[in-house]
């Protein structure tokens, strides 16, 4: 059995104003999860995204949640929780007005296929971007599905 302290925990690199991870602080092996802060306003991943591999559930700890899906908005608030399958779309913010807390878990760990939806200014698609995360991790490096463009994105 392995216990952490979620504030003794590092934060690192994302979209949220505070995120750890604390499947490695307890050395899981079959699922992530993760702990964010979130500012109001502000989002978990910046922009929706889906992974290809990975199934994700989200449960507001505190705070009331949108996530923007394909097509809709779906709000979550503390005491609820959301799934999404692999190849879901989805983002979440947070639209209230005071810190949102979620804890984040998916399966199985270490997530290697992600794609996001956005416009691209090159082609002026709305299309999948396939993306990485650089070598320093200070920025994702975003290639549009439909003509190949490369886009820098979340410098920090």
């Amino acid at each position: 059995m392995e216990t952490v302290d979620v504030d003794d925990l590092e934060r690192y690199w994302s979209h949220a104003t505070d995120r750890r991870r604390v499947g490695e602080a307890l050395d899981t092996t079959h699922v992530a999860v993760s702990y964010y802060e979130v500012q109001p306003g502000e989002s978990v991943a910046g922009v929706v995204h889906a992974h290809l591999d990975q199934e994700e559930v989200f449960v507001p700890l505190e705070g009331t949640l949108t996530f923007r899906t394909d097509g809709e908005d779906v709000p979550v608030e503390t005491g609820e929780a959301i799934r999404f399958a692999p190849g879901d779309y989805q983002n979440c913010l947070n639209v209230g007005d005071t810190v949102a807390r979620v804890l984040a878990i998916g399966a199985p760990k270490g997530s290697e296929t992600a794609q996001q939806r956005v416009h691209c200014p090159e082609c002026d698609a709305k299309t999948d971007f396939e993306y990485e995360v650089s070598e320093e991790k200070s920025a994702k490096v975003l290639r549009c599905g439909a003509c190949g463009a490369e886009l820098m994105q979340g410098t920090r």
